[in-house]
């Protein structure tokens, strides 16, 4: 789903009645080009503006074509008003509810993990129940490379390639080791839906060595092989975290096919990373607060994947701290390629 949008001076009146549970309306004609083509909303007025005997109506507008809106499925009476019948030359107006406000609040967007548990949704929390491994790794991941243990926040220890949520509740935390090609790899059996999505929120390099030896990067990926993320026919998304500066990556193995130098993601502390399928035709999109998306790739990957993978992986060799990762939640997004929707 294309972000809301918005224009200025976007009113009119309705052309012809419309009942409470109509999917399409009629501005007045040549009036359709005051609103956008797709995804904005709309609320209509009575005419005579006594708005206590009749409450306007928000309505969530899918798409528009010329003079006549399209209603997304289940968008009458939005947010907390009610679908009501309405008369010709009652007043519309393009409008933006509360409700859109309070769902990009950054502390509204980092509370709100998977609300069910079917894959690949999971939130990474050693008190919410899930089954698997004593500390709450759900059985349908499988541990490809490293093992459970507690990270280590400092510079002294054993190097070891592991996974923790016992450090900080509610996070996946990924450690790989001081050496070049150590890594932390979690399979699990999964096939992006036709038209739908998965994202995922996470944290780049909450200890990594800034001005040294340590590049690693973090990321998911999808392939057809459990060997490995990096075997097969394999798409992995990734940041690439190194001296000097951060990257956004996607590749193959052998194309590098989005790329991007941004430190400014150093700022946020959380970042989305969304993988969008229509067919066999991918699209990876970033973003730092998971509403404007910047597109890495449009791939064509066939056969269609059926693994998903986190991982975490030591690219250079160097002293410590040995890099520290962290995933806050994986879900799937919804038909339509929306990855939010379960912001109501």
């Amino acid at each position: 789903m294309t972000d809301t949008q918005f224009t200025d001076n976007a009113f009119s009146t309705l052309d012809g009645n419309i009942t409470n549970s109509a999917t399409t309306l009629d501005v007045q004609t040549g009036h359709g080009a005051r609103f956008p083509e797709v995804n904005f909303f709309i609320a209509i007025y009575p005419d005579d503006g006594d708005f206590e005997t009749k409450k306007p109506e928000v309505i969530d507008i899918e798409s528009r074509s010329t003079d006549t809106l399209t209603v997304r499925s289940g968008g009458r009476g939005a947010g907390d008003t009610t679908a009501q019948a309405w008369d010709d030359g009652d007043d519309i107006r393009l409008v933006v509810p509360a409700q859109w406000f309070t769902n990009r609040q950054p502390s509204f967007l980092a509370s709100r993990k998977a609300s069910v548990d079917d894959p690949p949704d999971d939130e990474f929390d050693d008190t919410n129940g899930m089954s698997g491994e004593s500390n709450g790794i759900d059985s349908k991941w499988t541990v490809v490379s490293g093992a459970s243990g507690t990270v280590d926040m400092t510079e002294s220890g054993a190097t070891v390639e592991r996974y923790d949520l016992a450090t900080r509740p509610g996070w996946l935390l990924l450690q790989t080791g001081e050496n070049s090609d150590q890594k932390v790899e979690l399979r699990q059996d999964y096939t992006i839906p036709d038209g739908s999505s998965i994202v995922c929120a996470l944290s780049y390099a909450w200890a990594t060595y800034s001005s040294g030896q340590n590049e690693s990067q973090l990321g998911i990926g999808i392939n057809d092989t459990d060997s490995g993320r990096d075997a097969g026919d394999y798409h992995v998304f990734y940041f690439d975290c190194q001296p000097g500066g951060w990257r956004v990556i996607v590749y193959d193995g052998s194309t590098t096919h989005g790329a991007t130098s941004d430190n400014s993601i150093l700022n946020h502390g959380l970042a989305f990373f969304r993988i969008d399928r229509d067919g066999t035709n991918f699209k990876f999109y970033w973003s730092t607060d998971g509403f404007a998306w910047t597109n890495m790739a449009d791939l064509t990957i066939s056969p269609v994947p059926d693994n998903l993978w986190i991982w975490s992986e030591t690219m250079t060799s160097g002293d410590s701290p040995r890099p520290i990762h962290g995933v806050y939640w994986i879900r799937e997004g919804g038909v339509g390629l929306d990855p939010w929707p379960w912001l109501t």
